[in-house]
């Protein structure tokens, strides 16, 4: 479309009776490459909450053609172009409530009416609109839908990962599943937090992200592999003849407190490589563990301290935990990081939508917290409360 159809459309939707968004198809096409695309073979591409009779009534004297086939299939012809449409009812996946809608007040790209607003071209005001939990929907509607998208060519300037980090980062990530398959914990594995969406937004590393994050699921693996692999780490290796006595610990090795029931790791960061002499990458990880139906990971008392979490805090409090649904991790795919076969999770849209809202839109920042979990005392679950 050009710049007189653009405005055209968007402007028609914008001025539309009830709320409207991008889906299906049009959805997933606009994630991977930026852009409207018109398909009238496939219903979903423009998703209303407007019923069918006042849509009809807003087409007439408004140059746009309304057809509904024997179906009650209905497209709208642009003149440009046709777009189906689909009529929905609202509801907490396509908008915010009031209480998400506070906690993100200060994220200008949501709506009042609890739709993500994206401009088209940042240089040109037209917006379209995206359903608050797109990924939610889009792992309902097609599940495994991020495979083989084509991607956005994204390479802002001053980044971190360069292309000799992210080299490091790739050879890191082959080392860290190589320990664990010699721990036998490999397909406990999987890429989480910032690692997932680089590789569903860019097939890559973000950009501006500074680290790598894996997790790994405690009910694959047991207090014996975990120290199994703890050891592996520290296993002396070499890369084209340069040495590394210290193996993965060398620089950015550090553990978190440890689990004192199960004497198991919560957190451990990686990298053998200096991040300030040799474009270095670490890598942290994340063990998650089941509990009350969500699945929590944690950096142990690290983040005991009311600055960073803001909640009513004891000071028997040993560990503060971030929890989300176990649904979001029920079932794990193996894809191909830059020739590393690594695990993810199926439900990768619904993870994104729970750690990051609002994930395909610019920004930095660490994940939600929308589930938090005290621990006084590992041993003893009666202690564990909810913030």
């Amino acid at each position: 479309m050009n710049d007189r159809e653009m405005n055209y459309f968007t402007n028609f939707w914008t001025r539309s009776p009830g709320e409207w968004w991008l889906g299906g198809v049009t959805l997933i096409y606009w994630l991977s490459h930026r852009k409207l695309k018109f398909n009238p073979m496939i219903a979903g591409n423009i998703e209303t909450s407007c019923s069918k009779k006042r849509l009809k009534e807003y087409c007439f004297g408004r140059g746009v053609i309304f057809n509904e086939d024997e179906y009650g299939i209905v497209t709208l012809n642009f003149g440009f172009g046709e777009m189906s449409i689909d009529f929905k009812e609202l509801n907490s996946n396509i908008v915010a409530s009031e209480e998400e809608k506070e906690k993100l007040k200060r994220h200008q790209s949501l709506s009042a009416g609890g739709l993500w607003q994206q401009n088209i071209d940042p240089l040109q005001p037209y917006r379209i609109q995206l359903p608050f939990r797109y990924g939610t929907i889009l792992d309902k509607l097609r599940p495994l839908w991020w495979k083989g998208l084509s991607h956005v060519d994204y390479t802002p300037q001053n980044v971190w990962f360069t292309s000799e980090r992210k080299q490091r980062g790739y050879e890191l990530l082959g080392l860290i599943l190589d320990c664990a398959e010699r721990a036998g914990i490999r397909d406990a594995f999987f890429l989480g937090f910032g690692n997932l969406l680089g590789y569903v937004m860019l097939g890559d590393f973000i950009p501006c992200d500074t680290d790598m994050d894996m997790c790994i699921m405690m009910d694959r693996s047991t207090p014996e592999k975990d120290r199994k692999y703890l050891e592996e780490i520290k296993k002396p290796f070499e890369i084209d003849g340069q040495k590394f006595p210290h193996g993965l610990c060398e620089k950015e090795y550090r553990f978190s407190n440890f689990r004192d029931d199960e004497n198991r790791p919560l957190w451990v960061s990686v990298g053998p490589r200096s991040i300030m002499r040799d474009n270095g990458v670490k890598s942290c990880h994340w063990w998650m563990f089941e509990h009350s139906n969500y699945y929590w990971h944690s950096k142990g008392d690290h983040w005991v301290q009311p600055g960073k979490f803001q909640n009513q805090l004891s000071i028997k409090d040993k560990a503060l935990c971030l929890g989300q649904p176990a649904d979001t991790l029920e079932k794990f795919v193996e894809v191909n990081f830059h020739g590393v076969p690594v695990n993810m999770p199926a439900k990768a849209g619904t993870c994104l939508d729970w750690w990051y809202p609002g994930w395909c839109l610019e920004g930095k920042g660490a994940s939600a917290k929308h589930r938090v979990l005290a621990v006084q005392d590992w041993k003893n679950k009666a202690t564990w409360r909810f913030l």
